[in-house]
């Protein structure tokens, strides 16, 4: 079974984003399961991506199994899923660079991209440069969720993990973004997965 992992930015504009039932939906494709690790209109920590990235791409601490089973909800094929987007910017404050001064023995390694499950050599969609990314606000290149699925089909994929955020944004990236009134602005950290060993 080849599964895919989305380790990124990830948000929905705020003109979308009127409550999760109605935050642009798109379909989720026969054979696929996409699978969240935080609510709808909250924001991932780096910790818990961290832990996900570890897990997902190393087989640590219980590997894939022990993060399917604490995601926070799936999505199977055929049902609903908002269509929030896979982001890479230029202007970020997040460090994504994996290696040595993380865990000892690993590989420097920039892991904001779309990968293989357990493949941690090369992303299978990198968000700088693909060319399916769409070019926005300058500084940003985006992939919707829909986009990924239908690459995700075309290549055989059961799952897609969302280790991204899902915030509710209004002018993501510029000087002014915020949150939508409805949405949490406490990253969110599950502390089940977080501490899983």
């Amino acid at each position: 079974m080849k599964n895919w992992f989305v380790a990124s930015h990830g948000y929905i504009e705020g003109e979308y984003a009127k409550g999760e039932a109605n935050a642009a939906p798109t379909t989720v494709p026969s054979d696929l399961e996409v699978i969240f690790f935080c609510p709808a209109n909250r924001q991932l920590g780096m910790r818990m991506g961290w832990k996900l990235w570890d897990m997902l791409m190393y087989g640590q601490y219980g590997g894939e199994d022990v993060a399917y089973n604490l995601c926070n909800n799936k999505v199977a094929a055929h049902a609903p899923a908002s269509n929030y987007c896979a982001v890479y910017t230029q202007v970020d404050h997040h460090d994504w660079n994996d290696g040595d001064h993380r865990l000892a023995g690993r590989p420097a390694k920039y892991t904001l991209g779309i990968w293989e499950v357990g493949n941690p050599n090369k992303p299978v969609i990198d968000l700088r440069t693909d060319l399916s990314t769409i070019p926005f606000k300058q500084h940003q290149r985006l992939m919707p969720l829909s986009t990924i699925l239908e690459k995700a089909a075309l290549a055989g994929v059961s799952r897609v993990y969302w280790g991204a955020c899902r915030a509710h944004m209004i002018d993501w990236g510029e000087p002014g973004e915020r949150l939508t009134a409805g949405s949490n602005a406490s990253p969110y950290e599950y502390f089940r997965l977080i501490d899983a060993s």
